[in-house]
Order: structure tokens, then C-alpha cells, then sequence
């Protein structure tokens, strides 16, 4: 896009104040609320203001006399200064910024301005939005460590990956989304956050389902032995023909004439050399990947050694495992079988799509315990599960395994020798982390399966962490137990929220947030009674003074990925425009690699808080210039978007309106500055109004209404 020399200041002196951090609140709203006009309708100067200031030549801004605020950068060095508390419009909207990604209403910033406590009841409005539980949702999964894993990194929970095909991606998605959407219908339910810890009822769609049934049918010991359980439970033959389509009811129906028939229409010619036409069987006993393979890879399974015929994967609409298999989720039971129950099978789509309880040898409780996790923090025959129990501790209670626990097991039945020898450095965090991650050892081996190793299941586990300690335990279970009712677990989250919020740390002697811990345990661990009284707190309006503000000064929450795609999108009408879903196709898939350049939470091993990036950079400003280019270009001009170059009067409103979401009074300086931004760009050689407009449209997008989210 054409840079123009005023639109480039202009660009500039939008952004200074949340690229510099301003001593009154790192933007250009928070800097209102240290002048006497705080809270006046004038955020971004006025129109002949911005006219002068805008004329300061682009390679370096000075003062032009304008009230457009101005910023001082912050030494971080230094004490923080006296406290200032921020203007209620700029508390209003990064609160909701935060909860929706939507923008405050003059009715809702009214409100508060009268009446304080009137935040609280919006929060909890706000809570009630399908925006809201979008933005929770990936808390969730990243608060539970739920994802950053690739396909590559879920494969030694499988003997034959190859299977999945295609679906990979889809598959990945669905499981990493999976506990996030557990504890959102726990929480839904009113369930107290503790059982997070310990459910055996997870959010699950189809596709998920089968993806468990398929881990529980090869179990995979120590020594990486396989066994192919579904063989020997279903000692068939599998048929694939091309004659006529077969329902899946009929397919698994052992009473049915198509029994273990399935539908291939790939068969109906031959697609190359050596590969069969019209009907295809596999003699009994059939291994599991022979019908997982056609389930999830929609084509037909080629035994190890031969050579593949290059079948072509069946189409779409013939499809057993369908997208809506991906999209249809329930509350689903894992538990073991009854006294001469089978386990569910993998091709039992039916009952998946029910909802019924998922029968499986593997036990499955609270968050740590999925196959995401697994594959996040995978074991092996050196750290033996250490790693996933110091993780699980760090998800569960804030806390990792360090010199700070002091408490010590008394079963040391599974210290191991080799790495912790008594009076040495490693054996104060041994003597705890040891048999703690028995829980782990006696009932998976390292590969996820079912541990049936005599010596492992010998050895029982013993929690024993920061002051608690339990007897001798057996099961995964009994760690969720402990984890549920440590001490340290209300704090752990109220600080991993606080830490969402504000992308800093609450300090934890804070009489605020005390008051924040215990209305969070005396309500039943109740999520929703936390957000709202949080997002109202003081910890991230920055309303009043706070013992956080004054010992670590305060923080403001730049424009991380998971705020800021979720502004864009559901302030232009787009889902998931950062294009971030497997599921989600729209005509600009490029918008997934900008996106990709600007910071977000992500947790790393050993360490207890996510990196988060507090301050901007250069990397984040220029693909956050890049996305804003490339969403101009889609939206201008295109069939039924509100941006039109034949009505620029009525485009520019809509950027100030719904891009930047500004309303009533707000609305007349940004509106003045964009378009005298419009004008300036018409006048340029070359110009049509469809590069002005464009052009305008990424000053908007540029601006700290929508780039300096959370501020």
C-alpha cells in the first residue's frame, strides 16, 4: 500500500503512546486520566490539533502545542511513580476489550462513571456473551497446558500414526480443545474449579471419542511391545466393496448381514496397478488399523511390506467419520468396564454421536491425564515421568518442584538411586518428586498405555508438596485428589487470571488479592464468581491504588494474539479471522502467518507463569501493519462489507463505529482525523478512492482502540 508522508506520521503518533509506555497508563487513554478534562470526549485530540501535529515531519515528532496527549517513556529502573488512577472510559474498555473483544457502550461507561460497583454487573453480562466463552475457551486450553503440540508430538502414543491422513490437523485441534471445553462446561454447570482436577467427565465430539478408542485398542508397554487388543476382541474379517452404500449402524451391527461390510466407493475402478476393483476383504483376524485406517484416513489400510495400489481417498460425502463428527460435542463419561463389559469400539459411531459413556482399559481424570497433555510433556526411560508430574504441579498449583518444598515423602520406595543419592543437590527434590510421580508410573507405562509391569504397580505413589502430604496412594486419581484440596490451589489460580489480565504478576501479599483468594474458596471455588469479581477489581482496572500497583508498578496488556484476533473478528463480522481453527477456511489464509508474529502466552517447560510480552515490539508493530494492510484490502470493496469506496462518508464511520468502537460522543475527533486522512490520500498522484480508503482503513487499525488492546 502507498505510504503517504502525513498518514505516516499520523501512523506514528497514533501508535507513540503504546509503543513508548506512558507514565500515566501506557496510551493515549490511559494519559487522558491524568489531565482535568479525564474522561472527556476528546481521546485523540481535536480535529485542528491532529492538523498541526500531523505536519511534524515523519523522521521525528515534537511538540506542536496540541493537546493530543504526549508520552514520556518510563524508566523501568526507577521506582513507580505516585499512582494515578486511570479514566473510567479507558478502565470500561479495556475490561470488556479483555472479556469480548468488543468495545464499551456510552450507556455502559455512563453507568460506571455514576456508580462504580456497576462494573461488576456488566462483567457479568458481558460473561453471558458467546464472544466471552470464545475468549475462555483458549484461556482454558492454555491455561491446562493443553496445547502448543503437533501431530509429530502425539505419535508415540500410536503404533501406526500413518492412519490419521489428512485429518492430522483436525485431530490435533479437537484434542487440544477438548479439556479447555471441559472446564467450560464444569464451569457451566456450576461445578466447584476443583474438579477440574478430578473429573472423569470430559467434552468430547465424535471424532474425539473414536481418537480415544483408537490409543486403548493398541496397548504399548516400557519396552515398546505392542498388543493389538481390538484384534483379539474382534477376531473378524473386514469387507470393503463398492456395490452399495452401507450404514454405519448396519457396518457394526454383528446381527446384520453387513457385519464389518463397509462402504468404499474407490473400488468401483481400478485406480492402479495391482489394486483390486469392487470388493476387497481381509481375512480374520483384522488388525485395527485395517478399518482406523479407512475411519479416519479415508483410505484403505496396505499391510506393512506390500506395495501400496495408490487408492484415491473415498469423497467427502461418502465419508463415515463427517466434519460435523469435528464440531458435535457432549459431557462424556470415561470410565473402565463392568464385570464382562466390553470396551467401546473405535467404529461405534453411533453411540459416540449419543453421547454415551466411553468404555476404555486407560484411566482418564482431570486435565492431566489427556492425550494433549501426554503429548505436550511426553516421558521416556530417562525422566520417567518427572517432567509430567513437576508440569502437572504447575498447572494444578502454581508451584514446580524447587528448594521451596521443604515436605518430603515417607514412602521412598520409588526414589530412584541412580539420580538421587542421600546428602547429594538432587535429593531434596527426589525424595518428593519421586514418589509423587509414581502416581503416573504405576498406571501408565511411557507410552500412555495401561501399566502392567508387577514392579510399577508394586510401588505406590505419596503426595507430599508444600505442606501437604497424604498416605501411600495407588491411583491416578488420588493425585487429582490432593491437587483439589492443596492450599495453594485457589491462589495458583486467581494469580494465573490476574496474570491474563494484566500480563504481569499480582503481588501476592496484597490485601486485594487476599480479599480475591478467599471470596474464590469461601464461594465453592465457584470460576464465575472469580472472573467477575477480578475484571472489576482495582488489580486490573488500575480505579484505585493497589499494594501490586505500588510494589511492581503497573501493567498494561499489549495487543497479544488471542486478544487481538479476537477483536478483529468479532468486531468485523469474521470467525476466526487470524484463521488460527483447522476447521476454518476464509479467503484470506495469510492472515494465519501476520498473526503468527505477534506474542502470546505460551508456557515452557519447568517454568510456572506463561512468557508474556508487556511491551511492544518491532516484529509484533510490523505484522500487526501487515495484517491491517491485508484486512483493508478484503474488506474494502467486497460485496456486503460496510467499507465502500462509493460512500467514503459513510465507510469512514463504520471504521470509527465498528472497527474501532467508538460511539456517541467519542466518535467526532477520530472521525475528524481519518477524514482529513481520506482527503490528504485522494490528493496523492495516482490515488483512487478505493487506495484512500484502504488507506484510512489501516490508520484506524493502527489506532490504540484497536492495536493497543487491553490498555
Amino acid at each position: 500500500m502507498r505510504r503517504l508522508t502525513r498518514s505516516g506520521c499520523m501512523s506514528a503518533l497514533l501508535v507513540a503512546a503504546l509503543a513508548q509506555g506512558c507514565d500515566s497508563g501506557s496510551s493515549v487513554m490511559a494519559a487522558d486520566a491524568g489531565r482535568a478534562d479525564a474522561g472527556a470526549p476528546n481521546d485523540l485530540g481535536s480535529a485542528d490539533a491532529v492538523a498541526d501535529a500531523v505536519a511534524v515531519d515523519a523522521g521525528g515528532m515534537t511538540d506542536t502545542g496540541s493537546n493530543i496527549p504526549t508520552c514520556t517513556p518510563r524508566d523501568a529502573s526507577t521506582a513507580p511513580d505516585a499512582f494515578e488512577p486511570v479514566s473510567v472510559a479507558s478502565a470500561v474498555t479495556k475490561v470488556k476489550n479483555l472479556l469480548t473483544g468488543l468495545a464499551p457502550t456510552d450507556d455502559e461507561v455512563s453507568a460506571v462513571t455514576a456508580d462504580p460497583a456497576a462494573l461488576e454487573r456488566l462483567v457479568g453480562q458481558w460473561m453471558a456473551t458467546p464472544q466471552y466463552a470464545q475468549k475462555m475457551l483458549h484461556f482454558f486450553v492454555s491455561a491446562f497446558q493443553q496445547d502448543q503440540f503437533s501431530w509429530d508430538d502425539m505419535i508415540f502414543q500410536f503404533v501406526q500414526f500413518p492412519i490419521f491422513g489428512g485429518m492430522k490437523p483436525q485431530i490435533v485441534q479437537a484434542m487440544q480443545e477438548s479439556f479447555g471445553r471441559t472446564a467450560m462446561q464444569l464451569v457451566a454447570e456450576g461445578r466447584p474449579f476443583t474438579e477440574t482436577m478430578t473429573t472423569t467427565r470430559f467434552m468430547m465430539s465424535p471424532a474425539v471419542m473414536a481418537t480415544y478408542a483408537v490409543l486403548d485398542d493398541i496397548q504399548i508397554d516400557d519396552s515398546y511391545n505392542r498388543t493389538d487388543v481390538f484384534q483379539h476382541a474382534n477376531p473378524v474379517a473386514v469387507t470393503f466393496q463398492s456395490a452399495r452404500p452401507v450404514p454405519i449402524e448396519r457396518a457394526i451391527d454383528p446381527t446384520s448381514p453387513d457385519y464389518m461390510t463397509f462402504y468404499d466407493p474407490t473400488l468401483a475402478t481400478s485406480a492402479g496397478s495391482g489394486c483390486p476393483v469392487g470388493t476387497v476383504t481381509y481375512p480374520s483376524p483384522a488388525e485395527y488399523q485395517v478399518i482406523a485406517s479407512f475411519l479416519f484416513n479415508f483410505v484403505r489400510w496396505t499391510p506393512m511390506g506390500s506395495i501400496p495400489c495408490g487408492s484415491p481417498p473415498v469423497p467427502t460425502s461418502q465419508r463415515y467419520i463427517t466434519d460435523a463428527d469435528f464440531t458435535s460435542w457432549h459431557m462424556v463419561t470415561v470410565r473402565p468396564p463392568r464385570a464382562g463389559e466390553a470396551t467401546t469400539p473405535i467404529f461405534d459411531l453411533p453411540s459416540m454421536r449419543a453421547g454415551h459413556d466411553l468404555v476404555m482399559r486407560i484411566p482418564r481424570v482431570g486435565f492431566f491425564t489427556t492425550p494433549a497433555f501426554f503429548a505436550r510433556w511426553t516421558t521416556n526411560d530417562s525422566n520417567l515421568a518427572r517432567v509430567l508430574l513437576n508440569q502437572t504441579l504447575i498447572v494444578g498449583l502454581g508451584h514446580a518442584m524447587d528448594l521451596g518444598n521443604t515436605t518430603a515423602a515417607t514412602d521412598l520406595r520409588a526414589l530412584d538411586a541412580l539420580h538421587a543419592v542421600p546428602g547429594s543437590a538432587c535429593y531434596s527434590c527426589h525424595i518428593a518428586l519421586d514418589p509423587m510421580r509414581q502416581f503416573f508410573r504405576n498406571t501408565y507405562t511411557l507410552y500412555g498405555s495401561v501399566q502392567q509391569d508387577p514392579r510399577q504397580l508394586a510401588m505406590p505413589g505419596q503426595f507430599a508438596f508444600y505442606g501437604a502430604t497424604s498416605p501411600p496412594g495407588a491411583t491416578i486419581t488420588d493425585l487429582g485428589a490432593q491437587l483439589a484440596a492443596h492450599p495453594l490451589f485457589a491462589a495458583a489460580w486467581v494469580q494465573r487470571l490476574c496474570n491474563y489480565a494484566t500480563s504481569g504478576l499480582c503481588d501476592d501479599t496484597d490485601p486485594e488479592f487476599r480479599r480475591l483468594v478467599d471470596l474464590f474458596r469461601s464461594s465453592n471455588h465457584s470460576w464465575n464468581t472469580l472472573v467477575q469479581a477480578l475484571f472489576a477489581s482495582p488489580l486490573v482496572t488500575g480505579l484505585a491504588s493497589t499494594r501490586t500497583a505500588a510494589s511492581v508498578g503497573r501493567t498494561f496488556p499489549i495487543a497479544r494474539q488471542e486478544h487481538l484476533c479476537a477483536l478483529l473478528s468479532n468486531r468485523l463480522g469474521v470467525t476466526d479471522i487470524c484463521h488460527l481453527d483447522a476447521n476454518t477456511n476464509h479467503e484470506v489464509p495469510t492472515l494465519r502467518t501476520l498473526a503468527a508474529s505477534w506474542p502470546s502466552g505460551q508456557y515452557s517447560r519447568g517454568t510456572v507463569n506463561p512468557s508474556l510480552a508487556s511491551s511492544p515490539s518491532l516484529l509484533m508493530r510490523g505484522g500487526m501493519e501487515n495484517m491491517c494492510t491485508g484486512l483493508a484490502t478484503y474488506f474494502v470493496d467486497m460485496g456486503g462489507s460496510p467499507y465502500q469506496s462509493s460512500a467514503p462518508d459513510t465507510s469512514i464511520r463504520a471504521i470509527v463505529t465498528q472497527l474501532m468502537g467508538l460511539t456517541g460522543s467519542r466518535v467526532a475527533g477520530p472521525l475528524a482525523i481519518l477524514q482529513d486522512h481520506y482527503a490528504h490520500a485522494l490528493q496523492q498522484g495516482g490515488s483512487s478512492p478505493a487506495t484512500a480508503l484502504q488507506s484510512t482503513f489501516v490508520l484506524g487499525c493502527l489506532s490504540p482502540y484497536v492495536a493497543g488492546v487491553g490498555q
